[in-house]
């Protein structure tokens, strides 16, 4: 049975409103006294009923309510007339403001329509890439990314964005789009380099009946679906030069032509191209139009990769790890501090989707309250030079040993009981020597300090023996 959760002075006060609700939900009451966080139930509920009645600090209650169940609709029904002064600021907090205590018989009609309406206004995708929340960028470069994409989201001008596989492309453009005058015509997007020349041309421009074997009746391209709209055309560097040509026509004179057809169509379209490739060097080898890149090359927003703009990698460690805990019912609540400094160290060649990937994994690989950094890809167990905690590792009576904390480790390994910072320096500079097989240069390098540091650091601890 689906749940509900309510929030009033007692249960006899709302007992009257809430009696058509049960048969159709569990409904749990929490009463003045009771803790906000109290658990209830391990699943979230599918709406909360908040009385005004309950309790005298609102405010810090419903913020709570909202980081608890950021899915869950709050119902805020109230009998007070004009006493509440901050109405416009309550009804941004929660989902629906009653002015007075409904009858019975609408309650249940209420709340399952409050139901619907939070389920089609929560995204139910993961979030793919670093300007999920584009409004509140962490790092300079991207500050200055969201600056270009924010003025030039408003106009019609057309956009190439560039950068290495996995830095959010897509995803950049599809903000851009939800920001401007079109956001309420279609988003249409195609790989121009995942499907051969032939069907290319087919998809973008459409076709008449009977234009080549196979074609039974006439078919819409995504250009002419995409009027009023934007085309996205990811990997524009792959496309055959012949359907360049093409595609030239429609941004010069907005007008595209039909396979196998002899009359134009007019479109309004707006084209976002992305690429990973380096198209002005494309054009100087000849495999890509000079007047083509010109054209595309209105606004050019460079998407640096992942390792240039560390700071935004807390943001997204966070929002991957919330919904993949979720999305496979994870025991997993936290990410043990250890196993955050690898996450933060690592180089991310794959850029955000391998992160995305690395989090999944971890995800699933875990069993137990926070993610160990044995829950990581094993390539990250040993390469990463921020990682001191081991895998989990037998004792002397074949037993498994996880190490909770890097004092559980240290003392175990090295018989260390609150070491001293000079304790810890010579621990970490031996564990890197090993993992770079002695190799000094790599492990100065590692550490962000001298050659003639490490070699000091090695003679004062004895290292070199």
């Amino acid at each position: 049975m689906e749940f509900l959760l309510i929030f009033a002075k007692s249960e006899d006060e709302v007992l009257p409103t809430i009696l058509p609700l049960q048969d159709k939900y569990e409904t749990a009451i929490l009463e003045e006294g009771d803790l906000v966080d109290t658990i209830i139930s391990e699943q979230a509920p599918n709406a909360i009923l908040f009385f005004s009645s309950f309790p005298s600090s609102r405010d810090v209650c419903l913020s709570t309510l909202n980081t608890m169940y950021p899915s869950s609709p709050i119902i805020y029904i109230h009998n007070e007339e004009n006493r509440i002064r901050s109405l416009a600021t309550l009804e941004k907090t929660v989902d629906l403001v009653l002015k007075t205590v409904p009858p019975p018989s609408f309650i249940l009609d209420i709340v399952d329509k409050c139901i619907n309406n939070k389920a089609k206004a929560t995204p139910n995708h993961l979030p793919q890439d670093s300007l999920s929340k584009i409004d509140t960028p962490s790092s300079p470069l991207m500050q200055r990314i969201y600056r270009m994409a924010k003025k030039v989201a408003p106009t019609n001008a057309t956009i190439l964005i560039t950068g290495e596989s996995g830095t959010g492309k897509e995803v950049t453009a599809n903000w851009i789009h939800s920001q401007s005058p079109r956001s309420n015509q279609p988003f249409i997007a195609i790989n121009c380099g995942a499907i051969t020349e032939s069907i290319l041309e087919s998809e973008l421009f459409g076709y008449k009946k009977g234009a080549f074997t196979g074609a039974e009746k006439d078919k819409t391209g995504l250009i002419e679906a995409a009027h009023n709209g934007t085309l996205f055309l990811d990997e524009i560097g792959e496309m055959p030069l012949t359907l360049q040509v093409k595609l030239l026509r429609v941004l010069q004179d907005r007008k595209l032509r039909r396979v196998g057809d002899i009359e134009d169509i007019a479109v309004s379209v707006r084209i976002i191209a992305a690429t990973n490739k380096n198209l002005k060097s494309l054009v100087e080898k000849n495999l890509f139009r000079e007047d083509l890149y010109y054209r595309l090359n209105v606004v050019h927003l460079h998407l640096p990769p992942l390792r240039e703009r560390k700071e935004e990698l807390p943001h997204l460690i966070e929002t991957f790890f919330t919904n993949f805990a979720n999305a496979h019912n994870s025991s997993a609540t936290t990410i043990a501090p250890s196993t955050l400094s690898i996450l933060m160290y690592y180089d991310y060649a794959g850029n955000i989707r391998e992160l995305q990937n690395i989090i999944e994994f971890a995800v699933i690989m875990s069993d137990g309250s926070s993610l160990q950094p044995y829950d990581l890809p094993n390539e990250m167990q040993q390469d990463a030079p921020g990682n001191l905690l081991p895998a989990p590792e037998h004792d002397e009576s074949n037993n498994l040993v996880n190490f909770e904390s890097l004092h559980q480790f240290l003392e175990h390994h090295y018989d260390l009981v609150n070491p001293s910072i000079a304790e810890l320096e010579k621990v970490l500079i031996q564990e890197r020597l090993k993992m770079h097989k002695e190799n000094q240069k790599q492990v100065a390098e590692s550490l962000g300090i001298s050659r003639t540091s490490l070699w000091r650091k090695i003679k004062e601890y004895e290292l070199d023996n």
